[in-house]
């Protein structure tokens, strides 16, 4: 499960939480009075599951949120939801409010902090390769170049794709043997100094690692494409870093007929990508397309 929808269901209950406590707040009226302890006994105790289960979240998908999101989730801890009541709190009238309130607020900045660093990265990533893969049908020279770029090397693939997709504000990146950032044109380590570079340049810091393959070699091709990424050591995280999608390019003359969905590890989804070189027309050889997860 990706950290998306463990965070959609807490949002259900947050809003759950949000109705309770305006149906609570209503049936008092005016009165300070809670006859059936509803407070302490039902309205705290929803409180402290949600703000553990956000906790949860922030230490089980650590490694994809960003920092500033998991420093909210720390605030949590200021609401004082597992000291329970004092005497002063129990019987002022806000009690029920500054808890909902506070949660709502949560849900807004949380939603503000994540927002854009998965999901605009996601489908600037998704047009890039689209627009490569219209481009080599569409434009002769382009597919020229990249039949070249076929016959070449895998090398030379990597390195016209990543000059595509930073066109569309992708930086991408493969994974040296040891486990480190490489920088795709250059072929040197992407680290602080490098990462300036692309910090003024992109939207999204992406891994990619590019394969060459034939129909009757695909399947080995798949495996090592997915091997090389798997061994990301993820130790510093660049700030624009797309944390929870790796993409495994396959690079062929036509269209494969075997191309695997995604699928996804210890909470990261791999996202198989063909681009043909040298497509047939798309009435003669239909392309699969992987499920597509954001």
């Amino acid at each position: 499960m990706s950290w998306h929808k463990e965070w959609k269901a807490i949002e259900e209950s947050i809003s759950d939480f949000k109705d309770i406590c305006k149906d609570f707040v209503s049936a008092m009226g005016v009165q300070n009075s809670d006859t059936f302890g509803t407070k302490k006994n039902e309205i705290l105790p929803m409180a402290r599951e949600i703000a553990q289960r956000v906790t949860t979240l922030g230490q089980r998908y650590s490694s994809q949120l960003p920092n500033t999101a998991l420093d909210l989730i720390k605030g949590l801890d200021d609401l004082h939801f597992q000291s329970g009541f004092t005497p002063v709190m129990e019987k002022s009238p806000t009690t029920v409010a500054h808890f909902s309130t506070r949660l709502q607020k949560f849900r807004s900045d949380f939603n503000y902090l994540t927002s854009d660093l998965e999901g605009t990265a996601v489908r600037l990533t998704a047009r890039a390769f689209i627009h490569l893969q219209r481009s080599i049908v569409a434009d002769d020279s382009i597919r020229e170049k990249w039949k070249a770029a076929l016959a070449q090397n895998e090398m030379a693939c990597e390195k016209l794709g990543a000059v595509h997709l930073l066109q569309h504000g992708i930086w991408s990146f493969k994974v040296d043997s040891i486990g480190e950032r490489t920088d795709l044109v250059l072929g040197e380590p992407l680290r602080d100094k490098a990462l300036e570079e692309v910090y003024l340049s992109a939207e999204g810091l992406v891994l990619t690692e590019w394969k060459t393959a034939t129909q009757s070699n695909s399947k080995q091709r798949y495996q090592e494409a997915f091997g090389q990424a798997e061994r990301y050591a993820r130790g510093s995280l660049a700030a624009i870093e797309l944390k929870g999608y790796r993409y495994l390019v396959i690079v062929s003359t036509g269209f494969l007929n075997d191309v695997p969905n995604d699928f996804e590890k210890d909470g990261i989804i791999y996202r198989y990508i063909n681009i043909a070189v040298d497509p047939s027309s798309p009435s003669t050889q239909a392309r699969k397309r992987p499920a597509k997860r954001t």
